[in-house]
């Protein structure tokens, strides 16, 4: 009972729990339903133009987040197409937003597609935590920047302390990503405890960290590749604020500049709290809440973030699902043409023919 519970209705409870804090978000900016209605009206007549930007900022969003994710592979010599990648990424990000445990399932189906472009584990597992330290980095430093701007507000005074927690840790996780010895040491002890109290791995840690020592030595991203995975990092998240900017404009409100950065960086720290699948009713309600809190109007804020979600949330989870079942239709008919062993399983091989002893 207890098993079908967390299969079939715990994820339904996620849901309406998402739900419920957007409506109870939307009752405390007013004890009526007159903003909602009349953010209904505004979103029945929106200025076109500003919504093909608000489209395109978050298409270019997903497109840097790409980008990001190619820029490393070719610094490990992993070459993959820039389409098969986007695909790739909108597949991933709506397993993420769309699913219980999102997040985990969406790190373990870009770790399976890194592998079977070539990459090994050790590779592939490098990537998807560069690729989450640059885009948690990028984040912050935009957050903390949304800070500063608006600084002096009384209403930003509890973010503030917040945003610059996160901006340390944040800092801190970025700096151990660079030394790269303390992430060694790190998966030292990590190993070590394992292997105490599972006996996984079986062999010497030391060995094993060893090797992947060797491993992560040969990734060599030069100056520019660096410098390009940081610009990409950032675009990943100016695109999809632009989205959010664009929004205002087509519901015919005015930008608010002032919070805008402080009230977006909140949304999206709130749509990684594992409450609800993409943050589902959370984002929605922070980020209403927040530019109200700046001054920006009652209705025409909840019809730009409305539209916004829409755009950045509900629109690319049927996009998102369409390009996996297409990636996957390929895979298949891949495996099903090719008798010979593809490239990316001579590449597990690594594992076990002397690459790691697990």
């Amino acid at each position: 009972m207890k098993t079908a519970f967390k299969k079939y209705f715990w994820p339904v409870v996620r849901w309406l729990a998402g739900v419920t804090i957007g409506l109870l978000a939307l009752q405390a900016l007013n004890g009526d339903k007159g903003e909602v209605t009349e953010a209904f009206r505004y979103l029945s007549h929106l200025n076109v133009v500003y919504l093909l930007f608000a489209i395109f900022g978050e298409m270019l969003s997903v497109v840097s987040y790409s980008y990001l994710q190619l820029r490393l592979l070719k610094s490990a010599d992993v070459e993959v197409s820039p389409l098969w990648m986007t695909m790739v990424s909108f597949a991933a990000l709506t397993i993420s937003s769309s699913l219980p445990a999102g997040p985990a399932f969406s790190s373990v189906y870009i770790f399976r597609q890194y592998k079977r472009k070539g990459a090994d584990d050790i590779l592939a597992g490098w990537t998807l935590f560069a690729s989450f330290a640059f885009t948690a980095m990028a984040l912050a430093c935009l957050a903390a920047a949304g800070a500063l701007i608006a600084y002096g507000e009384s209403s930003s005074y509890d973010l503030l302390y917040v945003i610059a927690a996160i901006f340390l840790m944040v800092t801190a996780l970025f700096a151990l990503f660079w030394r790269r010895t303390y992430v060694f040491k790190l998966v030292m002890y990590t190993l070590k405890a394992g292997h105490r109290v599972i006996r996984r791995p079986r062999h010497d840690p030391g060995r094993v960290t060893e090797k992947i020592r060797e491993r992560i030595s040969d990734i060599k991203p030069d100056k520019n590749s660096l410098i390009y995975t940081v610009l990409f990092a950032f675009g990943n998240w100016l695109f999809d604020c632009s989205c959010l900017a664009a929004a205002f404009l087509s519901v015919g409100a005015p930008i608010p500049w002032r919070g805008l950065l402080l009230a977006y960086g909140a949304g999206q720290l709130a749509q990684n709290l594992p409450i609800t699948p993409g943050g589902l009713g959370v984002t929605e309600g922070s980020l209403t809440v927040a530019i109200v809190a700046f001054g920006g109007a009652e209705s025409t804020t909840v019809a730009a973030v409305l539209l916004y979600r829409i755009i950045s949330f509900w629109v690319y989870i049927p996009l998102g699902w369409l390009d996996y079942l297409v990636l996957r239709f390929l895979e298949n008919k891949n495996e099903r043409g090719n008798l010979k062993e593809p490239e990316f399983r001579k590449q597990d091989s690594f594992v076990s023919e002397g690459g790691i002893p697990v």
